[in-house]
């Protein structure tokens, strides 16, 4: 019966590629004789199918497209009815053949689903391509798609071009004809392969992308790469990076230069520091012995004067201490810890207290956030406001200084508010410069540089700083830092 069988399913065979080659009427006929046949050697219906499921099978397994797969099983349906045909005639054929129509169309509209399934499956990986395709010609940064070549053991040998972008195709001069299959050595010279293999080993051994800079001489070009691992493959991203190194390096020159500066600024400040003390101590030093061993002699007027060049020698010397701690804010190491703002106060107004003790000020301390920066350099800034609060408040009966803070959105904001003689806003672009006073020295002392100094140890926190004042009311002094919490 096997041989039977299998002479049977080789004739079934040719009759079904007679068919699909083109020869249909012959090809079907000889479907229904080949029916008869089966019937006088004792074949059955179930066998019929078993040989044209094999057939169909092994045709299908063949097939390329979609289409053609479409085109088989219609073929083979009408082959397979003509060779069912002659058991229709017998009782027990027929029985099975109708049993064998119910099942087939059930296999049939599975089939026909399965291939209109498969037709969208192929239109969808079409417009994914598409797509892709867009996406990869229109990209502005270099793209380029590498196959890896193994040996017999599974080494990496090198890699060959699959595809470029236009943007790499113009870095390379090269056109993707010219390299499409070449090896990195056939595209870019003997070394490159070697250049780049710890590379590719590094992504392919780990599986997870790589990023890396190179510098190419021929271009003079710096460029940033990422290769990503596919299997056997790997894409690999360029960004032309020329500018940023350019830029870099320029900041760098530009870093030596300024530390530079510093050092001839700081040779300097020494150098007017201990320059300028000296005549000063001298002018000071004589005024005081002329006036130890003559000052009985001098009328009001010279006494008078006399004094003016003492004070005039001491505000001086202020001035000098003043501008020397000012130009070295901006080199000052910055130790950044969290402060608490309340006890820092505290701290600031007993030394204060300590230089005014004939004052009688009421100050308020209301809540503050705490921060986070150099204690050393924030004690500085309200040392500076609370000294002008007190020393612009001396003509009150009863001075007032209040002291807050409170978190807005992104930044910890504090002030410093008090009521004594306040200024006038018209001039409020003066008063963080460096020798910039709004009131006459005889008013009040001071050198015009301590609003100048908190300005810029706030800056140098990354915060702001600005006032609200009107005259005879008083000011406010406000100045913002990073939230603590962010630290």
């Amino acid at each position: 019966m096997r041989t039977l069988v299998q002479k049977f399913e080789a004739v079934y065979n040719s009759s079904l590629q007679e068919c699909l080659a083109g020869a249909g009427e012959v090809a079907l006929e000889h479907g229904y004789e080949l029916g008869r046949q089966a019937i006088r050697d004792g074949l059955g219906v179930i066998d019929i199918i078993s040989v044209h499921r094999r057939v169909l099978l092994s045709c299908l397994s063949q097939a390329a497209t979609v289409g053609e797969c479409a085109h088989i099983v219609k073929t083979s349906q009408d082959l397979f009815a003509e060779c069912l045909a002659p058991f229709e005639f017998t009782h027990r054929g027929f029985i099975e053949v109708e049993s064998l129509n119910i099942k087939l169309e059930a296999a049939y509209r599975e089939l026909e689903e399965t291939i209109t399934q498969s037709r969208r499956a192929e239109e969808a990986l079409r417009e994914s391509e598409a797509k892709y395709r867009n996406l990869f010609e229109n990209m502005t940064e270099e793209v380029h798609f590498w196959r890896l070549i193994r040996d017999d053991n599974g080494q990496i040998m090198t890699w060959r071009l699959v595809d470029a972008n236009p943007p790499t195709l113009i870095t390379w001069g090269k056109t993707l004809d010219e390299i499409r299959g070449k090896t990195t050595d056939e595209i870019f010279g003997p070394g490159a392969s070697e250049h780049y293999m710890p590379i590719v080993r590094k992504i392919m051994t780990e599986g997870v992308p790589y990023s890396f800079e190179d510098y190419f001489t021929h271009l003079d070009k710096y460029f940033r790469f990422t290769s990503i691992p596919l299997g056997d493959y790997f894409i690999t991203t360029g960004v032309d990076i020329t500018n940023i190194k350019k830029a870099q390096k320029l900041a760098e020159q530009q870093k030596i230069q300024l530390e530079a500066a510093n050092k001839d600024l700081e040779s300097f400040s020494y150098s007017v520091s201990h320059d300028l003390r000296a005549p000063l101590r001298a002018i000071d030093g004589y005024a005081r012995m002329i006036f130890k061993k003559q000052g009985d002699k001098f009328d009001e007027d010279t006494k008078r004067k006399f004094n003016e060049i003492r004070s005039n020698t001491h505000m001086m010397g202020q001035l000098i201490d003043d501008l020397l701690t000012f130009s070295r804010l901006g080199r000052k190491h910055m130790s950044m810890s969290k402060i608490d703002m309340k006890t820092l106060i505290g701290d600031v107004w007993k030394e204060l207290q300590v230089i005014n003790p004939d004052r009688n000020i009421n100050l308020k301390i209301y809540s503050l956030p705490p921060s986070y920066g150099d204690i050393a350099l924030i004690k500085q800034v309200y040392s500076n406001l609370l000294a002008n609060a007190v020393k612009f408040t001396k003509n009150r009966d009863h001075a007032l200084i209040e002291v807050g803070g409170h978190v807005d959105g992104n930044e910890d904001v504090y002030y410093v508010k008090d009521n004594g003689v306040g200024f006038d806003m018209q001039y409020y672009d003066k008063l963080f410069g460096v020798f910039q006073r709004l009131h006459k020295p005889d008013d009040f002392e001071g050198t015009g540089i301590g609003l100048a100094t908190v300005h810029r140890i706030i800056n140098r926190h990354g915060g702001r700083v600005w006032a609200e004042g009107k005259e005879g009311e008083g000011a406010t002094f406000f100045f913002s830092l990073p939230p603590s919490q962010t630290h």
